[in-house]
């Protein structure tokens, strides 16, 4: 198996739902998506300051980051299982993340 990383960018739909956007993604979202075979664990961030030390913004204008620890040599299998539990309802969405910024979401191999 392969170490990868699968980073999603994304932001709340206002600040008044903050509170509830962050509970719905470290209580549900998090613990969801880490039962899905080859996600090892998740780990979450929110951006230090509103400006980015390199251009003057934020990453697409995202202000949160979760970083999937895979364990895959197929990470389209991974992708492809996401897309399933959220079709059947095993993955939860939420109406607290905004579209725009749409969410970035990119996969990552391990540089030996």
């Amino acid at each position: 198996m392969s170490t990868m990383i699968h980073t999603v960018f994304s932001d709340v739909v206002s600040p008044d739902r903050e509170v509830e956007f962050n509970d719905w993604y470290s209580r549900i979202h998090v613990p969801d998506v880490t039962a899905i075979p080859g996600v090892v664990s998740a780990r979450r961030f929110r951006v230090a300051d509103q400006k980015s030390a390199f251009d003057g913004e934020v990453a697409g204008g995202c202000r949160y980051l979760v970083i999937y620890e895979l364990d895959t040599d197929d990470p389209a299998q991974v992708e492809k299982e996401m897309q399933a539990r959220f079709a059947d309802g095993r993955l939860r969405p939420t109406d607290t993340m905004a579209s725009s910024p749409a969410p970035v979401a990119t996969y990552y191999d391990e540089i030996p």
